[in-house]
């Protein structure tokens, strides 16, 4: 039965997602998106003028280029104006982009698919919710459409479609720079750095002409700039109080590690060296395995040192680097695989090869 369910097609596997997702958000978007109420605050400053999360949107300088595409969806819309289609398509192809890493890593589509399908389980309950270790949630934010484009840079680092993960870095940055500049991009030099070492593919090697180079700067400049914006936050909008009572107030959840139990953080953990121990056993890729022989342990870490600079001795700049959600985001997306890998016959494990 199984061996017949691998036979399924992408389009398939899409259409499924697709109807998941259309059940998801139409399930538990019932209040309205704090994109929204910050864009209606936006047009009108009189509205929910003491709510701070709103106006954290609003004031952010860094959010202004997410906020300002959003306006123009909402300006060119036909249908609504209340984000549900933006929110289905962008949940939709954000869980696609999940099965395409699974499928990069296991043979079996089918697999795959409910490895992709479980992504949606934190909200829907299938499984307890386990601290803030999840990708996908239900309502919309800035950092929805951040994740969008973070599982296709996955997938093209893992395809060696550099410019391109370049630009989804990009624009991921755009949408959450903080996210952009603390989680994609030290991935993305990480990855380049153990193909370097290594002598493999690389990103210099498939530079040819004048605008690959012009590509680079853009790159590098954009990157410093928004470095340059974030440093400059807390003295252009957002003071260190209003930074702290948006992180501790408004989202313990994402920020405060004594607010979870033990088995919230211990789960994820027995996960994380699931995924580990199997890597070491399967990926045979030299500049790969490097990479995630690196990654793992600072995953790993990630936790108690938020909890160190957070809790312990507080850190807006620390606070600002998001190490408990860009732990989870990396186990779930890349550690994931390799767990699920533990438990399958070697048929169904794809082996990659040294050159890859």
């Amino acid at each position: 039965m199984l061996i017949k369910l691998q036979g399924i097609s992408n389009t398939t596997v899409f259409l499924i997602l697709a109807i998941a997702c259309l059940l998801y958000v139409n399930t538990f978007s019932n209040s309205q998106n704090l994109i929204e109420l910050a864009l209606l605050h936006s047009q009108d400053p009189s509205f929910l003028p003491y709510d701070l999360v709103i106006n954290s949107y609003a004031d952010n300088p860094l959010n202004s280029f997410a906020l300002l595409l959003l306006e123009l969806y909402q300006s060119l819309f036909l249908f609504d104006k209340d984000f549900f289609f933006l929110n289905f398509a962008v949940k939709t192809f954000t869980i696609f982009g999940i099965y395409k890493i699974y499928q990069h890593f296991i043979l079996h589509r089918f697999i795959c698919l409910i490895g992709a399908l479980i992504h949606l389980s934190p909200s829907i309950k299938i499984l307890p919710y386990f601290g803030d270790w999840f990708i996908i949630s239900p309502a919309l934010h800035t950092n929805s459409i951040f994740f969008l484009c973070f599982v296709y840079f996955l997938w093209s680092l893992l395809n060696h479609k550099y410019l391109l993960a370049s630009s989804l870095q990009i624009f991921g940055m755009l949408a959450h720079p903080p996210l952009g500049l603390f989680l994609a991009l030290p991935i993305q030099l990480l990855f380049y750095f153990c193909h370097a070492l290594k002598g493999k593919k690389f990103f210099f090697n498939k530079i040819k002409g004048i605008h690959h180079y012009l590509m680079i700067m853009i790159f590098f400049i954009i990157n410093l700039i928004y470095l340059i914006k974030l440093n400059a936050l807390n003295t252009v909008k957002l003071n260190a109080e209003e930074f702290i009572n948006i992180y501790f107030l408004h989202a313990p959840h994402h920020y405060e590690v004594s607010s979870f139990s033990l088995f919230e953080i211990l789960w994820p953990y027995c996960f994380a060296i699931c995924g580990y121990l199997s890597l070491i056993r399967h990926e045979k890729n030299p500049p790969l395995r490097l990479f995630f022989l690196i990654l793992s342990p600072l995953i790993l870490l990630s936790v108690p040192l938020h909890y160190l600079f957070t809790e312990v001795y507080p850190s807006v700049y620390i606070i600002s680097l998001h190490l408990l959600r860009s732990a989870s985001v990396l186990s779930l997306a890349w550690l994931a695989p390799y767990a699920i890998m533990l438990f399958l016959p070697k048929p169904y494990i794809r082996v990659s090869s040294n050159d890859a």
